[in-house]
């Protein structure tokens, strides 16, 4: 059992990705948030795919970011290679191998996020690549572990035993969607919960849009199996009062090649229309994206691609502003649009009937993650 302090725990984050994905890095923050919240002077190390994108983050000052090192091998099934973990490697920044972090830990955490998938060869691949190592090594220590919020699975049945054996010896498992909970409701560990970006909505208090005064800002981004989503796109594209912007430009998440398609000018960053007094409805396919702009006090419509899209605008009482990426048109965005600028009042409505719900899940987990970490892992 690794030596515990009650007041200063050694904290290990696992299955971050890259700042360069605004998503992902507003889940990182919120994960580390969360934690200075419970352990304000713990001693906190991040494994991230992408570490040298946190190097220069404001987080760096008081967090160790650690790479995890891979390696590339071929996926026959579309001719390319994928990144694939070795589960020897060392982090760079640190004399130390990785699995060294996962024994001095106290307390494992896992960002929020949907890395866990394996519905095709490519997804399986990336999950072995990426993430199955830091499952693996989690699974075996004898820290306290917890998964927050997770879109989990589907995999082939092999791998599906696999991922749930290691699941199983985690002290939580919290899935952001009904799905997730459903592949694995045989595992009594494993709790649905809102997304941690959804979670944050009970805290933070932004004031709110009440009057749309400028058309809408798309932000886009690749689909596999599109259906009718190119089209929307482009008929989106003809309007005269959309804009269009940017949150993702990370490795294989980098939207601007396809928002450059789109766009009459060169697109900015979400985050200059998040913090732009010009009021807009923001329409965005990536969940994130949408929910950082309720965060700042942006209206959203989200076209969803993922269970995780109904799961968090569910939660939120917003289940009419979701609409299917694939088989949505420009005419029931632009109508949606309309409608939040008909009354704003009224959408924002929606979220304060399901906020209260929002707080009690954010306490809940507030109180998992306080809990003294000298206490057995499940399964032990």
């Amino acid at each position: 059992m690794p030596e515990y302090s009650r007041d200063h725990p050694r904290i290990l984050v696992i299955h971050a990705y890259s700042a360069q994905n605004s998503g992902d890095r507003l889940l990182v923050e919120e994960t580390l948030e969360l934690l200075r919240s419970v352990w304000p002077d713990s001693v906190v190390d991040v494994i991230a795919t992408d570490a040298e994108s946190f190097r220069h983050h404001p987080m760096a000052d008081h967090v160790k970011f650690h790479q995890w090192t891979s390696a590339w091998i071929p996926n026959p099934k579309k001719k390319a290679s994928v990144r694939v973990s070795m589960l020897a490697s060392t982090v760079t920044g640190g004399p130390a191998p990785v699995r060294i972090l996962f024994e001095q830990a106290d307390l494992i955490v896992a960002v929020g996020g949907g890395y866990l998938r394996g519905s095709s060869v490519s997804e399986a691949l990336k999950t072995a690549g990426a993430h199955f190592g830091q499952l693996d090594l989690a699974a075996r220590s004898r820290a306290r572990k917890i998964y927050l919020p997770q879109s989990i699975g589907p995999f082939p049945n092999i791998l599906r035993r696999r991922i749930a054996s290691s699941l199983k010896a985690m002290d939580q498992v919290l899935v952001r969607d009904d799905r997730s909970r459903e592949l694995f409701a045989d595992l009594t560990n494993v709790e649905r919960i809102s997304d941690l970006a959804v979670l944050k909505m009970a805290e933070v208090r932004t004031p709110r849009t009440i009057e749309i005064t400028h058309g809408p800002v798309v932000v886009a981004r690749e689909l596999s199996r599109p259906g009718s989503y190119e089209n929307t796109l482009s008929d989106l594209a003809r309007s005269d009062h959309v804009v269009w912007a940017i949150q993702s430009t990370g490795g294989g998440n980098n939207d601007t090649p396809l928002t450059v398609k789109y766009s009459s000018g060169t697109p900015k960053p979400l985050q200059h229309y998040l913090e732009s007094a010009e009021n807009r409805v923001v329409v965005s396919t990536r969940l994130h994206g949408s929910l950082s702009a309720l965060l700042a006090g942006k209206p959203s419509v989200h076209l969803g691609y993922e269970r995780k899209s109904w799961g968090a605008f569910h939660d939120l009482g917003l289940e009419q502003y979701v609409l299917d990426a694939r088989r949505t048109s420009a005419t029931r965005v632009l109508d949606a649009v309309e409608s939040i600028r008909d009354d704003p009042a009224t959408y924002w409505r929606l979220i304060d009937s399901r906020i209260e719900a929002v707080a009690s899940q954010r306490e809940r987990l507030l109180g998992s993650l306080a809990v003294p970490c000298h206490l057995p892992t499940a399964g032990q």
